[in-house]
């Protein structure tokens, strides 16, 4: 696989190897595309739960409720 960067973003990827965070332009991309994933899962994760708060905020109160099944249950939804 082939990517065409801009001249800036090419520039910071080489930065990144020219500093020794990094042993080449691979490891900066793969890096850049693990942090923007995690990114996204975090945003849907933030989505759903915005979304079952304000389903709460009009539900009755529940006596049984857990934050952990309701992590568990945010978790099984993005993946």
């Amino acid at each position: 696989m082939h990517v065409s960067l801009t001249p800036e973003l090419e520039s910071l990827v080489k930065g990144q190897v020219e500093s020794g965070l990094y042993n080449s332009s691979s490891e900066v991309v793969r890096e850049a595309l693990r942090v923007w994933n995690e990114q996204r899962q975090y945003k849907k994760k933030m989505e759903i739960l915005r979304a079952k708060l304000e389903l709460a905020e009009k539900s009755p109160l529940l006596d049984n409720f857990s934050m952990d099944e309701l992590i568990k249950e945010l978790d099984n939804e993005v993946t």
